[in-house]
């Protein structure tokens, strides 16, 4: 029989503040990625924050379950899908556990890596308290990514990241005092941050098949590495 999961979160609350946070993007991609053998499809609840049940949200990050804030501003969350339709099509094998690497009919290696280390609030204190507060990352190390058998060329290396104040609206709103509305300029400040341009874009010479990534790695960090052969 086929196994179809038509709503899942973290939480089952629409107003659970760790919808709004950065590690919400590495609970997704852990759960997509170990569940992905056993299930036909999993859609994630829900698309925006926009939830009439409860009747509407009275400030812009109320830690609704949507991909979207109120005023359309992306979270981290969003990026992980974002990441997941990037991948090609062909699966390249990886023995890590925290990583999606595939291969493209053009060539192209894309290689998606993830640190998921659960954050939860200490005993007495509840999600409602703990997650409505900046919650820095910790240090785990240098993240490599080792590339082997390329075929010698030019490569455009494109590497996108999600974290602690990468992609983050959420830690941005926090430092802005959390206000109940937003004005018009801090909307288009949080929409910048949340933007989801490039960390970094350069072209790389390959001659002998082999290229090495390397890159600080911190708790719930995220990273695409797009490896596209130059014509």
């Amino acid at each position: 029989m086929e196994l179809h999961f038509t709503e899942w979160s973290s939480a089952y609350t629409p107003t659970d503040p760790i919808h709004d946070q950065y590690h919400q993007a590495s609970f997704i991609l852990d759960k997509v990625k170990r569940a992905s053998p056993f299930v036909d499809s999993m859609s994630y609840w829900t698309f925006t924050d926009i939830f009439e049940e409860m009747g509407p949200p009275s400030t812009p990050f109320h830690g609704g379950f949507g991909l979207l804030n109120l005023q359309g501003i992306r979270k981290p969350a969003f990026f992980a899908y974002r990441f997941l339709r990037q991948l090609g099509r062909e699966d390249v094998a990886t023995s890590d556990t925290q990583s999606w690497v595939t291969r493209s009919d053009d060539g192209a290696i894309q290689a998606l890596v993830w640190d998921y280390t659960p954050v939860v609030p200490p005993d007495g204190e509840n999600d409602q308290a703990f997650y409505r507060q900046e919650l820095p990352p910790t240090a785990k190390g240098e993240l490599q990514i080792e590339f082997h058998h390329l075929p010698a060329a030019r490569y455009r290396m494109i590497t996108y990241a999600i974290g602690y104040q990468r992609n983050d609206a959420y830690t941005d709103y926090l430092r802005m005092g959390s206000p109940r509305q937003l004005s018009h300029a801090q909307v288009e400040a949080l929409r910048n941050a949340s933007a989801g341009r490039p960390e970094s874009d350069v072209k790389v010479q390959v001659q002998h098949g082999n290229y090495r990534w390397s890159r600080p790695l911190r708790s719930n960090d995220i990273y695409l590495v797009i490896a596209t052969p130059i014509p």
